[in-house]
């Protein structure tokens, strides 16, 4: 007689419970690899910008791009580029990726060379193009128009910031003028075709409402002295950004009038060495930080941490470079050396044996159990069901979505997954869940 478990979610909270999250290593034999930027086009799909130190001996680094097909499991090397680490890469699409990188080397001495590479076939192939400075990030407009952010230095210490502006998916670049071109600029996002925003140094942000061609000034808090990191555009209206303040402090602020105004949510929420501020949706956000990923579900009022223990002990052993969001649920996070996954938000899965069925589970028939990887189900609730399969050790396992044999029947295949004992999750249009005890043969 199989045996049945339920399966409850929780938010992941101070009281001990253990978020989930899973570490997938890089197959990497460099002394220092180190996971700057992922980019996923699919759940399957992704692409990582890395550096690694393959040559200390030659005071170089070595600049890698590295895809996956099988979200994580698998790492192939793509790209390598001496001396230059790879920083930041985006898709445009389900098949064009753009990555940008820089010269550095191992004292991490900075030096006016830039490099963008390009793929039109999800990293088989790339072109590179090089410049005479630093590329420090990139970020679309729309599928056609994409923004570089560059910057020259000279030997004074001064710097300028260079705008670059693709009209053609990155095939070609043209530099267009930038009034503050003095201000070290850190990030670039985009609201629409139209308006964007530049933030960086002194706590300035600079919005354009014309695709780029000027950009006018905003500043955010006139009663501190602030560094802008990273913004992140949840909505049109919504605008969060991550700033180095004073002391080796970390400030977080919102916008809710696309930049107009700006409130200051917190000056201890964010350890120092965070890196980014990502959000999934309006209310559902991360923070990479060092050893910890922070977590909101009310849009920024409140974070919760997702590290299960102390520093260096807990879930996250490095850190944190950055995060990237497929979905509320689908999460990955990048680190030095590691890339760390979730398919449920990191949050808390507990698995308690039950003996009493619910009115969901009653209505559920799945056969063959054991099974050689062919599942059917027979759904008579009169719900609509979604379905999650997790390990034993609350794990949650990819799979395809199932086949419609008829109206309440479906089919899924899981001849792929490794023999054992999986719990295969429906969960109800009330919330109401079941979880069956599934054997694969």
């Amino acid at each position: 007689m199989n045996q049945f478990y339920i399966v409850l979610f929780m938010l992941f909270s101070s009281t001990g419970a253990f978020a989930q999250w899973e570490t997938v290593y890089f197959p990497f034999t460099d002394t220092l690899p180190a996971v700057l930027s992922i980019s996923f086009s699919s759940p399957k799909k992704g692409i990582a910008a890395c550096l690694t130190s393959k040559s200390f001996r030659y005071n170089r680094y070595k600049g890698s791009l590295i895809t996956t097909q099988d979200s994580g499991i698998t790492w192939i090397t793509s790209l390598e580029v001496d001396s230059f680490s790879f920083e930041k890469v985006i898709h445009v699409d389900s098949t064009i990726a753009i990555a940008i990188g820089s010269h550095r080397n191992i004292n991490w001495n900075i030096y006016n060379e830039g490099v963008i590479a390009r793929t039109v076939d999800e990293g088989l192939t790339w072109d590179t193009t090089f410049f005479p400075y630093h590329i420090d990030y990139i970020e679309k407009a729309n599928d056609s128009v994409i923004f570089a952010i560059g910057i020259e230095y000279f030997s004074s210490g001064s710097s300028n910031t260079k705008l670059l502006k693709s009209n053609d998916i990155g095939m070609t670049w043209n530099s267009i003028p930038f009034n503050d071109s003095s201000e070290i600029v850190y990030d670039i996002d985009f609201i629409s075709d139209s308006i964007g925003f530049l933030v960086g140094q002194n706590g300035k942000i600079f919005k354009t409402i014309n695709q780029g061609i000027s950009w006018n000034m905003i500043l955010v808090d006139p009663t501190r002295t602030i560094s802008i990191l990273n913004m992140d555009i949840p909505n049109s209206s919504s605008i969060y950004i991550l700033s180095y303040g004073t002391l080796f402090s970390m400030l977080l602020y919102h916008s809710t009038d696309s930049g107009g105004t700006w409130n200051l949510i917190s000056d201890s929420i964010v350890s120092f060495g965070a890196s980014e501020v990502e959000f999934a949706n309006d209310s559902v956000g991360y923070i990479p930080e060092k050893f910890n990923i922070k977590k909101t579900v009310d849009g920024g009022e409140t974070w919760i941490n997702q590290r299960s223990g102390p520093p260096s002990s807990g879930d996250f052993f490095d850190d944190m470079t950055d995060v990237f969001t497929f979905d509320e649920d689908r999460v990955y996070a990048a680190g030095f050396g590691q890339l760390y996954r979730t398919f449920n938000g990191g949050d808390t899965v507990i698995i308690t044996s039950v003996t009493q069925e619910n009115s969901l589970l009653k209505g559920l028939k799945v056969y063959p159990n054991p099974t050689f990887g062919r599942l059917l189900i027979e759904n008579k609730s009169n719900q609509s069901l979604s379905f999650h399969l997790y390990t034993l050790l609350g794990r949650e396992v990819p799979i395809s979505a199932p086949l419609n044999v008829t109206e309440r029947k479906f089919e899924f295949d899981i001849s792929d997954l490794p023999q054992g004992i999986y719990l295969l999750q429906a969960i109800g249009e009330a919330r109401e869940s079941a979880t069956i005890k599934i054997v694969k043969e």
